[in-house]
């Protein structure tokens, strides 16, 4: 097996994927989680609120720990998560499961329907004049070929 699928079975298996902050609160191991269920655990509110257009209801799709309790010793994280009960851990995965098509993108509009570009063109349609030029645009970006 290669270094990708070894990762992948990780996440698969794992329940909860750590998220720390790094240079950039947007990081692809979050989509890599989402997409292969893994519960993302992020540390402060910053990069949670990087993906609020992806999740509908926060909450349900991953879990906050206050960056600052956890520095100062005050939370243990091992026994925060293990504290979460089965069936809330259970109800995340299948809210996981609704959100992870939006964390991919697909130049194919059968295939993309419902992914990365149609959320984006959703939400910028929310707040254009014309909703009409995002369907065009998206069109485009679809019809897009590699030179």
């Amino acid at each position: 097996t290669t270094k990708v699928e070894k990762f992948a079975t990780l996440f698969q298996k794992a329940i909860f994927c750590l998220q720390p902050g790094g240079d950039s609160p947007c990081r692809k191991s979050i989509s890599d989680a989402v997409a292969l269920g893994c519960i993302p655990v992020f540390f402060g509110n910053v990069t949670a609120s990087q993906y609020s257009w992806f999740f509908q209801r926060a909450q349900d799709t991953h879990i906050d720990i206050d960056i600052d309790a956890f520095m100062q010793g005050q939370i243990d994280l091992k026994q925060y998560l293990q504290s979460i009960p089965p069936r809330r851990i259970r109800y995340m995965q299948l809210a996981l499961q609704k959100v992870k098509k939006a964390f991919t993108y697909n130049r194919d509009d059968e295939v993309g329907e419902g992914d990365a570009i149609d959320r984006i063109f959703d939400l910028v349609a929310q707040h254009a004049s014309s909703s009409e030029r995002c369907h065009i645009a998206k069109k485009r970006i679809r019809s897009y070929k590699d030179p």
